[in-house]
């Protein structure tokens, strides 16, 4: 995978990120998570998000751990 050595100076890097990584998010999870999901990976450390950069099963894995942290916190708030 290559990230462009130029960024351009209207976007910053974790629109960049966020960009790259949405459409992966999307499959795993659809439409209307996705959003959300990709915003709360781009919220991990910096060393996060590059390991999830260059390995796709460790990005698999943040997104359903993401996923178990959105349906737990739904859980609370409809108690």
């Amino acid at each position: 995978m290559l990230i462009p050595a130029v960024v351009p100076q209207n976007l910053n890097l974790k629109e960049m990120v966020g960009e790259f990584i949405y459409s992966y998010v999307e499959k795993f999870v659809g439409d209307a998570m996705a959003g959300k999901i990709t915003g709360m990976l781009l919220d991990l450390p910096h060393g996060e998000i590059k390991k999830f950069l260059y390995d796709f099963t460790y990005l698999y894995q943040k997104i359903g751990e993401a996923v178990n942290i959105l349906k737990q916190a739904q859980g609370v708030q409809q108690q």
